[in-house]
């Protein structure tokens, strides 16, 4: 008796588990799903952009889902998220990369960092699911990248922007320190910043840091001996970069700081160096988006998360209205024909109108049209929060 009240429980117990799988979300009975993998940073120094990377792209499945979903052939598939931790450490993030595709069965992957794009691609490109890299540089775009795609915009030309503006603003302006990771991408970003400020007559000097450097002192007392009017300095975390920032006052510059990619306000506010930065300059200078979809992302991105709104991330859910987009042009899952299908679509984004273009060297789309590059400034603002004012754009 007491052995077949045990196995009854046990029964039991495993159809109580069995019902709670059925219902998780994306799994009701019935229910089609197309599964959409994050792998970002949701740990360790980069983790306040896989947080708001995350919730940009919770905003565009749930807009998705909530206007019907996706519609392939006679089915209509709804989209669902998983998330993957790769603590922006390569050797980690190949591990997720193969949890998502061998064992999830995930075709359509977003990855954060351009340094982490290659390690993950190891995974993605042989199994033919697609990648789309939210990362700088273009050593991880080219032809042997097929089902690479790149959402995320260029630092190297947002740079470029900025120091055609300086030319124009600050005359006496002759020097420029590049600092960037110690990396393939860091150096892909810096031939390009190199070569524009080249062509606006500033004098550029490069210097790498690792990506896990914190003392930055050794490296202003070199540079700082014939100092920059500005340090370039991203392609980074942000808690990175305000260190960096904070012990070149403490050095001694008085120059300005430029933001070739992104600005984490929070980073600066946690170290109390708000002052460090005032007067930097920003590319690309989005402090509003132009479409209905925009004031919506930008309103839930302030009421999820206060204070940590990057615009960058903007381009996630861009990128999901594309992949929408082309899955229901290519009326198939076929990720080879979705890829093919993705340079012939458009969509309407946070950003407007969107589409993927071609990218010197690249058989396939490498990232979003865009026909100008606001630049803009830090200030202050009356209670002592950073924000951002637009000065200029580049046509």
């Amino acid at each position: 008796m007491g052995r077949k009240m045990s196995t009854l429980k046990t029964l039991g117990l495993l159809g109580l588990l069995g019902a709670a799988s059925a219902v998780l979300p994306g799994q009701a009975s019935g229910q089609e799903v197309i599964k959409f993998g994050l792998i970002s940073s949701f740990s360790g120094a980069a983790a306040s952009f896989g947080e708001v990377e995350a919730v940009s792209v919770e905003i565009a499945i749930n807009d998705i889902n909530a206007a019907g979903g996706v519609k392939v052939g006679d089915k209509t598939y709804k989209m669902q998220l998983t998330k993957y931790d790769h603590a922006y450490d390569p050797a980690k993030a190949v591990t997720v990369a193969r949890q998502a595709v061998q064992q999830d069965g995930v075709k359509f992957v977003e990855v954060l960092g351009g340094g982490i794009i290659p390690a993950v691609q190891t995974v993605t490109e042989p199994a033919k699911v697609l990648l789309f890299g939210q990362g700088g540089g273009s050593h991880w775009l080219g032809k042997n990248k097929p089902f690479t795609f790149q959402p995320f915009y260029s630092i190297g030309g947002n740079a470029v922007a900025v120091y055609e503006y300086i030319r124009q603003t600050y005359p006496d302006a002759k020097k420029i320190a590049l600092v960037y990771p110690d990396d393939d991408m860091g150096d892909s970003v810096a031939s390009e910043a190199l070569l524009g400020a080249k062509e606006f007559g500033l004098v550029a000097e490069k210097a790498f840091v690792g990506r896990s450097m914190t003392d930055f002192y050794p490296l202003f007392a070199s540079l700082l001996r014939d100092p920059p009017d500005f340090i370039d300095v991203d392609g980074m975390p942000g808690p990175q970069y305000a260190a960096l920032a904070k012990q070149a006052r403490e050095n001694g510059f008085k120059g300005h700081f430029i933001f070739s990619s992104t600005l984490d306000a929070n980073a600066f506010a946690k170290l109390n160096a708000n002052d460090t930065i005032v007067g930097s300059l920003v590319a690309p200078a989005w402090t509003v988006w132009p479409t209905e979809a925009g004031k919506r992302w930008l309103a839930e991105v302030d009421r999820r998360l206060p204070g940590n709104r990057q615009m960058w991330t903007g381009r996630s859910y861009d990128n999901l209205m594309l992949l929408k987009a082309a899955i229901e042009k290519a009326g198939s899952l076929d990720t080879t024909k979705v890829r093919d299908a993705l340079t012939e679509v458009t969509a309407i984004g946070v950003s407007g109108s969107v589409r993927y273009v071609a990218a010197p060297g690249a058989d396939y789309g490498a990232r979003h049209l865009r026909t100008s590059i606001p630049v803009g400034e830090v200030i202050k603002t009356a209670d002592g929060k950073l924000d951002i004012k637009k000065v200029w754009e580049k046509q």
